[in-house]
């Protein structure tokens, strides 16, 4: 069962071998409270990020990090922030083509081989999404409160929503 403390470490922690995709550093917990940048009143925000990340004023939340795959913290930030409906089949393509666009784009301007960048293809991308979609839905649960009579409905729904992936997911093992 994957809620076991053994099965759920083995399946966060299982690198993206099977993928084809290099193992990284995995934040764990990519949400926005998670990010702090420096901001200089002056500039507007998108100045701020650029020159922020250019002089290295960004801090960044990695109690939770650890090594895995990117398909991981790639599930978190889709599907904690965004609702299903507006992850429909077409979006979800687009979204993952721009962040295998952008991560490639990265990787380069980093100096990565152009062999490792093959490694990575847009289908190991979508494929590594898709098998942490379960686990995205479960450690959702974790910012409900004790209480259910004192969450937020909205957070409920969103809850409900993931479990529901995540069955159909699961299913399709």
């Amino acid at each position: 069962m994957l809620t076991q403390n053994n099965n759920l470490q083995r399946y966060i922690t299982k690198n993206g071998a099977q993928f084809g995709i290099p193992e990284c550093l995995v934040h764990g917990n990519p949400i926005a409270s998670h990010f702090f940048f420096y901001l200089n009143n002056n500039q507007n925000t998108h100045e701020v990020l650029n020159t922020n990340l250019e002089k290295g004023i960004v801090l960044i939340d990695w109690t939770q990090t650890h090594c895995g795959c990117i398909g991981e913290d790639l599930a978190k930030c889709i599907c904690w922030n965004m609702p299903t409906k507006e992850r429909s089949e077409t979006q979800l393509v687009k979204l993952l083509q721009y962040y295998h666009y952008q991560l490639l784009k990265r990787l380069q301007s980093f100096g990565a081989d152009a062999d490792f960048q093959k490694e990575i293809t847009l289908d190991s991308v979508t494929d590594a999404f898709e098998h942490y979609v379960p686990l995205a839905a479960l450690t959702f649960l974790l910012f409900l409160p004790q209480d259910l009579n004192d969450a937020n409905s909205a957070v409920l729904e969103k809850a409900h929503q993931l479990l529901g992936e995540a069955e159909m997911a699961i299913g399709n093992f």
